[in-house]
């Protein structure tokens, strides 16, 4: 149960931004493949899923080197996601094109997919003691 939680509370959610974009370039008159993906979109999803493990992580007991190794990952990934996340916004605000756009979007698409692959093993974790297993 905890892992459908997991899924429509946090992946789902996380995945707002681009669902909703998604939903309007499907209705636009004038759809721009350039504008469906947005690197910012990733980084929030990425952000979501490592915000979420710190809080499940919280309260859970676990062995304490596998939970520092959890959360001590997660928080990583949130500074670099944070870090990614300030130098799209001022991209965005400069006159000027400095940065690579599909650089941009591929690195974020790839830390947002470690970011899952990082959240849905500590769900699978986490299942397994609830589940009794070890």
């Amino acid at each position: 149960m905890r892992k459908t939680k997991w899924i429509i509370y946090t992946v789902l959610i996380g995945l707002m931004p681009f669902l909703i974009r998604l939903f309007v370039f499907m209705l636009s008159a004038n759809r721009e493949w350039g504008l469906l993906f947005n690197p910012v979109d990733f980084i929030f999803l990425g952000l979501t899923l490592n915000l979420t493990n710190l809080n499940e992580l919280n309260n859970e007991k676990l062995e304490p080197i596998l939970k520092l190794k959890f959360e001590g990952y997660s928080v990583i990934q949130i500074i670099l996601l944070s870090g990614i996340l300030g130098i799209l916004y001022f991209a965005e605000q400069s006159q000027k094109d400095v940065l690579d756009k599909t650089i941009a979007l591929v690195c974020a698409i790839a830390f947002c997919l470690l970011s899952f692959i990082f959240s849905n093993a500590i769900m699978n974790k986490l299942k397994s003691l609830d589940d009794g297993n070890d």
